[in-house]
């Protein structure tokens, strides 16, 4: 499927919109960008209206999802906060995680650490992290930081319960090694023991679903 037939799908059905067209006067208005673009030599392959129809279509579809699905920027928005406040060391309660100076607090007495964390009047922020190295960090990385740990102790809460070998991780998947003969009743507790919902988070729907093999690859 090509871009072109992507975009019309998303616009029609998840995001429950109709195809739009670009008229010339859209397609002008991103002739400063591609200028910029050209000036970096990364227009080499793709320029001229294909480019411009992509981009143009590219930003209606994130605007679009942004409008349909409110809640996702209005809690990068919290997010900012978050990192004020870790800035200036403000003990707050956000949902299930907190702020301490420079830490982001977890339900599990765990935190994220964001040394040296200081921001500019955009809301541009920067923090010492690995190698020693000044990373940026903004509303929506924070909003992702703080799923993927809490994703994590989802998944490290399920393994401590489950009463038989864990071999290995890969992403969100527990991967454990039973006996043949177990391997039904096994499935079902782990099944259950996947499905539960954390106690800092009871509204929190998880579900899960099992494969059986001898092999890793032939289970998924």
């Amino acid at each position: 499927m090509g871009w072109r037939k992507a975009a019309a799908w998303l616009l029609s059905g998840p995001l429950g919109m109709p195809p739009i067209t670009f008229s010339k006067g859209d397609l002008d208005s991103m002739g400063g960008f591609l200028m910029d673009l050209d000036t970096k030599g990364v227009t080499t392959k793709l320029t001229g209206i294909p480019l411009q129809v992509h981009c143009s279509a590219t930003k209606h579809l994130v605007d679009s999802y942004r409008q349909t699905y409110t809640k996702i920027p209005d809690y990068w928005r919290t997010c900012n906060k978050i990192l004020d406040c870790m800035h200036r060391g403000v003990k707050h309660q956000f949902g299930c995680v907190s702020t301490e100076h420079e830490r982001l607090c977890l339900p599990n007495g765990l935190a994220l650490q964001y040394k040296d964390l200081k921001g500019d009047e955009d809301d541009n922020w920067r923090y010492f992290g690995r190698n020693k190295e000044r990373h940026f960090i903004h509303g929506a990385k924070l909003c992702e930081n703080i799923i993927q740990a809490l994703a994590r102790i989802v998944m490290t809460d399920a393994m401590l319960k489950i009463p038989y070998k864990v071999v290995m991780t890969v992403h969100d998947e527990i991967v454990c090694v039973v006996r043949e003969e177990e391997s039904e009743d096994a499935a079902g507790v782990i099944e259950d023991v996947m499905s539960q919902s954390p106690a800092w988070a009871k509204d929190l729907p998880v579900a899960c679903e099992v494969g059986i093999s001898k092999s890793y690859g032939e289970a998924k």
